[in-house]
């Protein structure tokens, strides 16, 4: 018991503990803290001021133009127990800066011999939503909109 307060003391709470989204459908992620000094970091002119616009040469969702906190390491669909990887590249900051998610950030919906996944994510000001339409062991990210 000590060894789990020590751990949720210091914000380094496990997260590969898959979230159920029915009795047949489920997410495995993993995400971590972000270490620029490991990454490309860019800053674009905006209007009067400057803020962060690329990260490894692409787009920074999640941020609201600052250096972010949290990056996804992966994203997985399990479907009867059938792994499918999900495109996370510039996703940050999914659940601010927290290293785990939750069941009511997701939607699964049924689509044309697949499914429709749709998540919600935000560091507060940083919202943004993506779809990934997953066909068989297939997925591909259609969408992603920043609110």
């Amino acid at each position: 018991m000590l060894v789990f307060c020590f751990l949720i003391s210091f914000g380094q709470k496990p997260n590969n503990t898959p979230l159920a989204l029915n009795d047949t459908i489920s997410i495995s992620y993993k995400i971590s803290f972000f270490d620029a000094s490991e990454h490309s970091v860019e800053r674009c002119e905006i209007e009067n001021w400057t803020g962060i616009c690329l990260i490894d040469n692409q787009q920074v969702f999640g941020t609201d133009w600052e250096m972010p906190c949290t990056k996804f390491d992966y994203l997985t669909l399990v479907v009867n127990n059938q792994e499918i990887a999900l495109n996370t590249s510039s996703l940050y900051n999914p659940n601010n800066c927290e290293l785990l998610l939750r069941k009511d950030q997701f939607q699964i919906v049924p689509n044309e011999g697949g499914y429709l996944l749709l998540g919600s994510f935000s560091d507060g000001a940083g919202f943004y939503s993506v779809e990934w339409k997953i066909v068989k062991s297939n997925s591909i990210r259609t969408c992603i909109k920043e609110n």
